[in-house]
């Protein structure tokens, strides 16, 4: 009985009308007429009916729009979420990069300025040369000592780049920081934003609670519909139990105006949530809005490392055509000098040694290339201005004649036959001229590797004896 109640409140909310509906049967019942009781209600359980359907047709759009509306936000709220995550990390990603490329660099450096001080060892070694032949190179013994001082000059500003290059790097470290700190920043707002997409789902579920249970009581409507139209059969066959009839209808009239007023309670509820999800929905709006403050920010950072970056790879090319003029040559975390004089394959060793290299190792193609001479270049002597006492050989990758020769870090003196670099490891990827190694000496004595500068790249070792002359390139690795 409390279901066919509850129902009956859902469908007629026009309370006048069923009373108007008793009044008018007890009046019927009292002339006797029966025709005039019949259509009287069928008149209001018509009216009843059309304004419970017109009202479960309007809360079921409004519903259904609420539900689609809450999809698409949600939808949409994780997409920009997603990409902002994306975006976040890869920043992060170049920032540490960065970071890393110029910390490499600034121990480079550190390296490199060591070099120039044995460089600069070398120069005072050929001053104490000159100065035993000072009675033929009187005058240029002076330009000597102003060459000295301007190697100084050198050495000290390279100095003062490396004071700079540390400061650098202190503030890069501050910046890295900062930007864990944003990063820690934006993953608490990550996890609020999750919090509120849970909730979001919380209330969908809620909504589609709420939809089942409607769902429910338009069934029960419509069993309620077939149970009055046996009333009415019921009440036609049986007049005589009119006056209990009316009874029972006021009870009803009760029920449904106590059901009515917990319909409209249950409303206001529906409407203060509705309030708080449109609340939430600038909230989040806003959120949105600060998010994207944010990644501008983040953005206009990049741009600046990418400045600095720049700047930083001048900088390192002007470094590097510095380190040329010391007969330098970098390529690859490696530096290469070739010799100015011919020297056998053990002395030319010892020669790169004392600068703190090795005889060249090939660990590649391009490597190979790199390394190879031009055979149409000429070997390029450059005189330093007047000031200097000492013929300065430049030889570059693209710079000797066709019949010279340099040492290579590759030998078979152990063992005859298998080859191995000066770093111990075996040879595995081979050069040699077509027909070689021969061991072709006089004595069968040819254990040393010998590059022809004259020869296509691919095709240039020779074997030959270490005892040699040959002019000798040496290898700096200045890998970490």
């Amino acid at each position: 009985m409390s279901e066919i109640t509850l129902a009956k409140f859902s469908v007629c909310e026009d309370r006048q009308s069923i009373i108007e509906f008793g009044t008018s049967c007890e009046h019927v019942m009292t002339d006797k007429n029966s025709d005039k009781l019949h259509k009287g209600c069928n008149i209001t359980w018509n009216r009843c009916y059309r304004l419970a359907a017109q009202f479960l047709g309007l809360l079921c759009v409004v519903l259904l729009a609420a539900i689609i509306m809450l999809y698409v936000e949600n939808k949409r709220l994780k997409t920009n979420y997603k990409h902002d995550e994306r975006t976040e990390y890869l920043l992060s990603n170049a920032l540490a990069t960065a970071r890393d490329q110029h910390q490499v660099r600034f121990n480079n450096l550190s390296l490199e300025n060591e070099q120039l001080e044995n460089n600069y060892r070398i120069i005072q070694v050929s001053y104490s040369s000159c100065v035993e032949e000072r009675d033929l190179l009187q005058n240029i013994t002076v330009n000597i000592t102003k060459g000295k001082h301007q190697l100084r000059s050198l050495i000290s500003n390279l100095v003062k780049d490396k004071d700079k290059l540390r400061i650098l790097s202190n503030n890069l470290t501050r910046e890295k920081d900062q930007s864990e700190t944003r990063y820690n920043a934006i993953a608490e707002q990550r996890d609020q934003i999750q919090n509120w997409c849970n909730n979001i789902k919380d209330e969908k579920y809620w909504l589609q609670t709420v939809n089942s249970h409607l769902s429910e009581e338009r069934n029960i409507l419509l069993i309620i519909t077939a149970n009055v139209s046996r009333e009415k059969i019921l009440l036609q066959a049986l007049i005589s139990n009119l006056v209990k009839d009316k009874d029972k209808l006021k009870i009803l009239s009760s029920n449904l105006t106590r059901d009515k007023d917990q319909c409209e309670t249950r409303y206001k509820a529906m409407a203060e949530q509705r309030d708080k999800i449109q609340n939430w929905y600038s909230n989040t709006t806003e959120e949105k809005v600060r998010l994207q403050a944010l990644t501008s920010n983040l953005t206009e950072e990049r741009d600046k490392l990418t400045t600095e970056r720049n700047k930083l790879q001048l900088e390192k090319g002007g470094l590097q055509k510095a380190l040329s003029n010391f007969g330098w040559k970098y390529f690859k975390s490696s530096m290469y000098s070739i010799s100015t004089v011919k020297m056998n394959w053990t002395v030319g060793r010892q020669h790169c040694i004392k600068s703190e290299a090795d005889l060249v190792v090939i660990n590649s193609k391009e490597e190979m290339v790199f390394v190879k001479l031009d055979k149409n270049a000429t070997i390029k002597k450059t005189l330093v201005p007047p000031d200097t006492c000492k013929i300065i050989f430049q030889i570059f990758v693209h710079g000797l004649i066709s019949n010279l020769g340099a040492w290579l870090g590759l030998t078979d003196t152990v063992n005859e036959g298998v080859w191995k670099w000066v770093d111990s490891k075996e040879l595995t990827t081979s050069y040699w001229m077509k027909g070689q190694p021969n061991n072709g000496g006089r004595n069968g004595d040819d254990d040393c590797g010998v590059i022809i500068f004259g020869k296509t790249a691919l095709q240039s070792w020779n074997d030959s004896p270490c005892n040699y002359f040959s002019y000798v390139i040496c290898e700096k690795s200045l890998s970490l």
